[in-house]
């Protein structure tokens, strides 16, 4: 969570579309990336950014878990 909180907090005063579109831009790397791994990279074992480690391919599974968590958070805070 502390992760979350610097970022939120270097972000604060970014607008939406510009935090947008640097989402945008960043999830389509990380496909490009991906797309160019070969088996033997997709298995080897990172150090994850926001700590720990594991496979690239476990790495990309628990950031889209992460994700689908922040839409679910931001979805109670707006009432949805």
């Amino acid at each position: 969570m502390a992760w979350n909180d610097e970022q939120a907090a270097r972000k604060h005063n970014v607008p939406l579309g510009v935090i947008l579109d640097e989402s945008v831009t960043v999830r389509q790397e990380l496909v490009a990336v991906a797309g160019r791994l070969s088996a033997e990279q997709w298995e080897q074992t990172v150090l994850f950014p926001w700590g720990g480690k594991g496979t690239v391919a476990e790495g990309l599974a628990g950031l889209a878990h992460h994700e689908t968590e922040h839409v679910r958070h931001i979805q109670r805070w707006r009432g949805n």
